[in-house]
């Protein structure tokens, strides 16, 4: 009489789960490769300089730009890494502009500025 479900852990059944068929097994092939995608090393510098750009200089900035521009281009428009290194590098460069534009601004109006300062405190005199 054939059990439709034998018990697995039946010694007289242990047999028959040990057997394997011949062919039917696939061939091992090693454990599973991590295959890198096509510009995935230049999103990552893109990022890396997106970051890196929000905190030291602008031409870090622009060097994430054109990596992010290369990555996208190679791996397609949705990689995620390329677009945030993208999006940073250009805040970035943002944020390097309106600061160099008011530090630029201040240091020209600051000689005006102290002058009515130092008068106001009675030292222009010896300043001038």
């Amino acid at each position: 009489m054939n059990n439709p479900n034998p018990n697995p852990h039946d010694p007289q059944n242990q047999q028959q789960y040990h057997q394997v068929p011949s062919g039917h097994v696939p061939p091992y092939t090693g454990p599973p490769s991590l295959v890198a995608r096509p510009g995935d090393g230049k999103a990552t510098g893109s990022l890396i300089c997106g970051i890196i750009a929000l905190f030291c200089a602008a031409p870090v900035g622009i060097a994430g730009i054109i990596l992010a521009i290369m990555a996208r281009s190679e791996a397609g428009n949705f990689d995620s890494k390329a677009t945030t290194g993208l999006i940073l590098s250009i805040v970035a460069i943002v944020f390097s502009i309106i600061f160099w534009t008011v530090a630029i601004s201040l240091l020209i109006s600051m000689p005006l500025w102290l002058s009515d300062v130092l008068q106001d405190l009675g030292i222009y005199h010896w300043w001038k």
